[in-house]
């Protein structure tokens, strides 16, 4: 998981990532509004990540990919298989309603995603 090291690459990896949003974005039948506002993100940041001129936050990915339903890893994942383990901390995000709660698993999975982005693996 993780973007890719060099100035070319790190094209191709926002080319695939946006082609990832959009083709799962048709396939839950959202429009480009629907998914902004489910997201809570602006309607220009989906535009932007889906015409592959944006690289943005952490956040935003996490708050896109639990829109689609789809794993944060499998929309991140350098290569299409996907990295699973992040999956259940991605869901545990979802399923808390305290913002407490919610930052004590933000903080966790940012752990996580440095860990295996650095491949030393905590889990």
């Amino acid at each position: 998981m993780g973007m890719p090291a060099g100035p070319g690459q790190e094209a191709d990896y926002l080319l695939r990532v946006g082609e990832r949003v959009r083709i799962r974005r048709k396939a839950c039948g959202f429009s480009q509004e629907k998914l902004a506002e489910l997201a809570d993100v602006s309607l220009n940041t989906i535009r932007r990540i889906e015409s592959k001129h944006k690289s943005t936050g952490l956040l935003t990915y996490f708050l896109i990919a639990g829109a689609l339903k789809m794993p944060l890893s499998e929309l991140l994942a350098a290569d299409e298989g996907g990295d699973h383990r992040l999956e259940e901390m991605s869901a545990a995000w979802y399923s808390v309603q305290q913002e407490r709660d919610r930052q004590i698993i933000y903080v966790t999975y940012m752990a996580m995603v440095s860990a295996v982005q650095g491949g030393t693996y905590l889990i």
